[in-house]
C-alpha cells in the first residue's frame, strides 16, 4: 500500500470512528435512561444511522469477511472494538512511515550537503560546467584535464605542495602550491605541449604580510602567457585563465615584449564597446579572394600569401602593407626566399636596422652574411637577433661560425662574449662551457632571468676579465681553463679583495701618518683623536651604533677625514664621532646619530678654527 493511500485510508478510519463513537455513546446514555417512546424512536434513528457508518466503515476498510459477518451480526460492541484494533494499526503503520519519511529527509540532505562539498573540492580541478555536466550525465566528457601535482615538477624556488589551503573567507582549496615570494618565488612543470588551457585559483595565505603587493606570471618556454597584478592580502580568490597549447597559436599584441609582439595563444574576444586595443586590428585573411583583391594595386606584388601561409594566424595586416610600400622589393625577396621571421622583425619590431642592406639584391648579401651560410639560418628560422649573432661572427671570421650559432640557440644563450675568441677558438670556447655545465646545475641557483648556461658564461666572463686585469699569461691553458670556473672566479675574487684591502688599509694610515700629531686638541674635559687603522672606523660605528664604518674607502681616497672628541676620562671610549669635507665640519654625531651637546659643539668648533687649518696644510 503506497504512502498516500495508506494516509486516505486513515483520515476516513478516524472520520468513520468519530461517527462511531459519537453514535454509541449516545445509545448508552439513552438506554440507560429508559426514556419515552419518543426517544426511543431516537434510538432507533441513532441505531440505523450507527449501523450506516458502520456500512461505510467497512466498505472504506475493503472486503474483509470477518467485518461483514460482524456487520451481519449487528453486535456494534464488537464491531466497535475491531474498528478500534483496525484504527490503533493504521495509526501505528502511519507513525512507522512518518519516521521512514523523516529518516530518508535526513539521508537526504546530507546527501545534499555532500554533493555541495564534493563540489568545492571539485571546483580545484574542474569547471562549475564540467561539474554539472557529470551531476547530469553521469561521466565527464573525455577532455584531458589534470591537476599540477599529476604533473612533472621540473624545478622550483621558494615553492612547496601543501595538501589544502584555507583562505581568510573560511574556503578551504585542497592540493595547493604555496610559493613565499619575499623574492621571486618560482617552479617549472612539463607540459609536453598536451594542454590548451591552464586555470588556477590564486589568494593569499594566513601568514602573508598586510603591505604585500603580490604579481603572478605565467610562462610557457620562457614566453610570458599570463600576468595578474597587485594580489593583497585582504582579496578573495583571484582566476586566472590562459592559453598554455605549446605554440599551436599567437595573436599580436603591440604592447607585449617579445620577438615581433605575436602572442602565444588565441586571440582574446573583447567587448565590441573596447576601443584602442590594437589587437582589434588583426585577423585572418581569406584567401581565395587575396590575389584578386591586391591585383592593380601598389601591393599586387607584396607576397602577402607567402607570408601567411605558414602559420595561417592573425596578423596586422595595415602594418605589413605600410612597411611594404615603404622597401617593396626587400619585403617581396625576403619572404619568397623563406626568411619570414626576419621580414616579420622588420615589419613589426626593429624597421629597417643595420643589419639589413636594402641596397643590395642578393640574399647573402642583404643578410651580410656569406651564401653558403643561408640554408643555415633558413633551417633555423633565424630573425634580427640571430641574425646580428651571426654577422658578428663572419666579421671575425671565425671557422666553427655556424657551429657555434647553433650551439647558442640550443642553450639559450643570448650574447657570447667574442672578445675572448683572441685566445681561443669558438671550438674551444664551446668544450669548456660544455664541461662546466653540470656544475652550475648543481648549484641551484634561482635562473629566473637567464639560462645555466648563460650563467656559466657570465662567471667565465667575468674571471677572464680579473685574470686580464691581474696581467696573468692570457696563453697559458691553466689560466684559460682552469678545471672548475666557479671556484676559480672566487677564489681569484677573493685574492683581489683581499690585495684590495690591503691597498686600502694603507693608503688609509698614510692620511693619518703627518696628520695625527698635528690635529690633536685637549681641553679639561674633551680631547680630538684621529683613528690609526680602518678596524677604529669600524669599532667606533659599532660602539655608537652609526654607518661609519664605511667610510673607510672615502678616507683612503682623501674624500673625507673623520675625527674621534673623547672624554679625558675615557680616551678609549667612543663619544662623539665628526666628519670633515673641504676642510669643514660636515656632521656631528654621537650613540646612534644623535646630536651632541653644547659643550661638545663649541669644543669641536674651536678645533676646527684653530687646529684643522695648520693640520690639512701641514699633511
Amino acid at each position: 500500500m503506497k504512502t498516500e493511500e495508506k494516509a486516505k485510508k486513515v483520515q476516513n478510519i478516524a472520520t468513520a470512528l468519530a461517527a462511531i463513537f459519537g453514535a454509541v455513546g449516545a445509545f448508552f446514555g439513552i438506554f440507560q435512561a429508559q426514556v419515552s417512546a419518543d426517544l426511543k424512536n431516537q434510538v432507533t434513528s441513532l441505531q440505523n444511522a450507527s449501523q450506516q457508518t458502520i456500512v461505510n466503515v467497512i466498505s472504506t476498510l475493503g472486503d474483509d469477511a470477518q467485518a461483514a459477518d460482524l456487520a451481519q451480526s449487528g453486535d456494534t460492541v464488537a464491531i466497535t472494538e475491531q474498528l478500534i484494533n483496525v484504527y490503533n494499526s493504521t495509526k501505528d503503520q502511519n507513525a512507522a512511515l512518518t519516521s521512514e519519511t523523516q529518516t530518508l529527509q535526513s539521508e537526504n540532505a546530507a546527501l545534499q550537503e555532500q554533493v555541495e562539498n564534493l563540489k568545492s573540492v571539485l571546483l580545484n580541478t574542474y569547471s562549475m560546467d564540467e561539474i554539472d555536466t557529470v551531476v547530469a550525465q553521469g561521466y565527464l566528457d573525455e577532455v584531458e584535464t589534470k591537476r599540477l601535482d599529476n604533473l612533472e615538477l621540473l624545478d622550483s624556488e621558494r615553492c612547496e605542495q601543501v595538501a589544502s589551503v584555507r583562505d581568510l573567507y573560511g574556503t578551504t582549496h585542497s592540493v595547493s602550491y604555496k610559493f613565499d615570494p619575499w623574492q621571486e618565488a618560482w617552479a617549472k612543470f612539463k607540459l609536453d605541449g598536451r594542454y590548451d588551457t591552464f586555470e588556477a585559483n590564486i589568494l593569499t595565505s594566513d601568514d602573508t604580510s598586510r603591505d604585500a603587493n603580490i604579481s603572478v606570471e605565467i610562462y610557457v618556454d620562457d614566453v610570458l602567457v599570463g600576468r595578474v597584478d597587485n594580489i593583497v592580502r585582504d582579496e578573495n580568490v583571484r582566476p586566472i585563465s590562459v592559453s598554455v597549447n605549446g605554440g599551436k597559436a599567437f595573436y599580436y599584441d603591440s604592447s607585449y615584449d617579445s620577438t615581433t609582439h605575436w602572442r602565444r595563444g588565441n586571440r582574446p574576444r573583447f567587448s565590441p564597446y573596447t576601443s584602442g586595443y590594437e589587437a582589434d586590428d588583426t585577423g585572418a585573411i581569406y584567401l581565395p579572394s587575396l590575389k584578386r583583391a591586391l591585383q592593380g594595386t601598389p601591393w599586387q606584388y607584396c607576397a602577402l600569401r607567402q607570408f601567411y601561409e605558414p602559420t595561417k594566424e592573425a596578423m596586422q595586416v595595415s602594418t605589413y602593407l605600410r612597411v611594404y610600400r615603404r622597401h617593396p622589393k626587400l619585403i617581396e625577396h625576403l619572404v619568397k626566399v623563406g626568411f619570414e621571421r626576419i621580414v616579420s622583425d622588420i615589419v613589426y619590431r626593429h624597421g629597417m636596422g643595420a643589419e639589413i642592406d636594402d641596397t643590395q639584391k642578393r640574399t647573402h648579401r642583404i643578410l651580410r652574411v656569406n651564401k653558403e651560410d643561408l640554408t643555415m639560418l633558413r633551417e633555423l628560422n633565424a630573425g634580427i637577433d640571430t641574425l646580428r649573432a651571426y654577422q658578428q661572427y663572419t666579421k671575425l671570421n671565425l671557422r666553427s661560425r655556424q657551429e657555434l650559432l647553433q650551439w647558442q640557440l640550443k642553450n639559450h644563450v643570448h650574447t657570447v662574449p667574442t672578445q675572448w675568441f683572441a685566445y681561443m677558438t669558438a671550438r674551444k670556447f664551446m668544450r669548456y662551457m660544455d664541461s662546466q655545465l653540470p656544475d652550475y646545475m648543481q648549484l641551484k641557483r634561482a635562473f629566473l632571468y637567464r639560462s645555466p648556461m648563460e650563467e656559466a658564461i657570465s662567471t667565465y666572463s667575468d674571471y677572464l676579465q680579473m685574470c686580464q686585469e691581474q696581467n696573468y699569461d692570457m696563453k697559458s691553458s691553466q689560466v684559460l681553463f682552469p678545471k672548475h670556473c666557479n671556484e676559480a672566479h672566487d677564489e681569484l675574487s677573493r685574492y683581489i679583495k683581499k690585495c684590495r684591502d690591503e691597498q686600502t688599509k694603507r693608503a688609509f694610515r698614510e692620511v693619518y701618518e703627518h696628520l695625527a700629531e698635528k690635529a690633536n686638541l685637549t681641553s679639561k674635559k674633551l680631547q680630538i683623536v684621529c683613528p690609526k687603522q680602518t678596524d677604529d672606523l669600524i669599532a667606533e660605528g659599532q660602539a655608537l651604533h652609526h654607518c661609519v664604518g664605511t667610510y673607510i674607502e672615502r678616507v683612503a681616497a682623501k674624500k673625507c677625514l673623520i675625527v674621534f672628541v673623547r672624554r679625558v676620562e675615557e680616551p678609549k671610549k667612543p663619544y662623539v664621532t665628526v666628519e670633515v669635507r673641504n676642510g669643514k665640519i660636515e656632521q656631528i654625531h654621537g650613540d646612534h646619530n644623535s646630536d651632541p651637546t653644547e659643550e661638545v659643539k663649541k669644543f669641536v668648533d674651536l678645533w676646527s678654527r684653530k687646529v684643522l687649518p695648520m693640520a690639512l696644510q701641514a699633511a
